[in-house]
């Protein structure tokens, strides 16, 4: 017996999740200190890899899908990001935490807003975050 094609493939339909895969790796480290990204922000994969980590989905504007390995202040500002929202990332550096004095790597990330959207408040989250 031979299973039929699955009617999710008809193109109605979007796989969730897909593990850490993409097309590309947004490398800021590589690129260094004001490297600069832009993409529509597709979705968070979770619980990836040895460190259980994020990789934040998006799409450019050829088409081309990339992942963005999150840190602490990458997730917290990607919680306010929606799907098919378009997002810029600036990579500021390495840089040390004023209170824990233990270096992070510093982003500015900046969005587009969607008609009808609310802006959510971020300032009350604590983005120190402790990485190598």
């Amino acid at each position: 017996m031979t299973a039929k094609k699955s009617k999710f493939l008809d193109g109605k339909w979007q796989l969730v999740g897909g593990g850490g895969k993409v097309e590309e790796i947004w490398d800021y480290r590589k690129l260094g200190k004001g490297a600069e990204f832009e993409g529509v922000f597709k979705e968070t994969r979770i619980n990836l890899g040895k460190n259980n980590s994020s990789l934040h989905i998006f799409e450019d504007t050829k088409g081309k899908e990339w992942g963005i390995w999150g840190n602490a202040l990458l997730d917290a500002r990607f919680k306010t990001c929606v799907a098919g929202q378009v997002v810029g990332i600036r990579y500021l550096g390495k840089e040390l935490s004023e209170k824990s004095n233990n270096a992070y790597h510093n982003f500015n990330v900046y969005k587009q807003a969607l008609e009808g959207e609310e802006e959510v408040d971020i300032s009350e989250i604590d983005l120190d975050a402790e990485e190598d």
